[in-house]
């Protein structure tokens, strides 16, 4: 789970909202699911993002490595994200319910480490939750998927990095006409069929021309 907070300037900010929405959520849930897995019986490879490549371990840093997988900046982007997407959202009950959240999150992690190792082991879950049921009452996102293959999961991680792909390439200084950009950001994930029909208006503009 990178980074996927999305860049307002880049994108309608209807789209910025549901982006920053849903990766707070998923980075709770990743870290609830982290927090509360069998480390017996799975294996769990670890994953750290933002280690220096001359960083020297410690046997403390063993120790952490196998209790929490994850280092601070899964929280920090969950923060992140939900911070960014309060500042976009315009119902102002919606607003006050994600506000709660925020409120709820530990202070910081280091810090805070007894409030953290609280909230990551024992609430992240529930609060993943609760913003989940506000991401479908008020966004109508978040639902779950039922991909049952391996082939299924290829083709979304596909999808995401795509997505991904498109919203760097507008952050670069790569030239592209400004409809193009306009198109993007207009279709930048829209369900296929209303692609379709965005591209049947545009076929009848063209023909109209002619």
């Amino acid at each position: 789970m990178g980074n996927f907070r999305a860049p307002v300037e880049l994108v309608d900010s209807n789209l910025a909202l549901d982006i920053n929405l849903a990766h707070a959520r998923a980075q709770a849930s990743l870290l609830y699911r982290t927090a509360n897995r069998d480390i017996e019986n799975e294996n769990f490879t670890t994953i750290l993002l933002c280690q220096a490549d001359d960083y020297e371990y410690s046997e403390y840093d063993e120790e952490m490595k196998k209790n929490h997988p994850f280092d601070d900046s899964n929280f920090f982007q969950l923060e992140d994200a939900l911070y960014a997407a309060i500042n976009l959202i315009d119902n102002q009950e919606f607003s006050d319910e994600v506000v709660k959240l925020y409120e709820q999150l530990p202070q910081g992690v280091y810090d805070h480490w007894d409030e953290y190792y609280h909230w990551y082991k024992n609430d992240s879950g529930a609060w993943a939750n609760r913003l989940k049921e506000l991401n479908q009452k008020y966004r109508n996102i978040d639902y779950d998927w039922p991909l049952n293959n391996a082939e299924e999961w290829g083709l979304l991680r596909a999808y995401c990095y795509a997505n991904k792909l498109l919203l760097d390439c507008l952050n670069t200084q790569c030239y592209v006409s400004l409809d193009t950009r306009e198109y993007i950001q207009e279709t930048l994930l829209l369900p296929f069929n209303e692609i379709e029909k965005l591209m049947e208006i545009e076929r009848k503009k063209l023909l109209n021309r002619d």
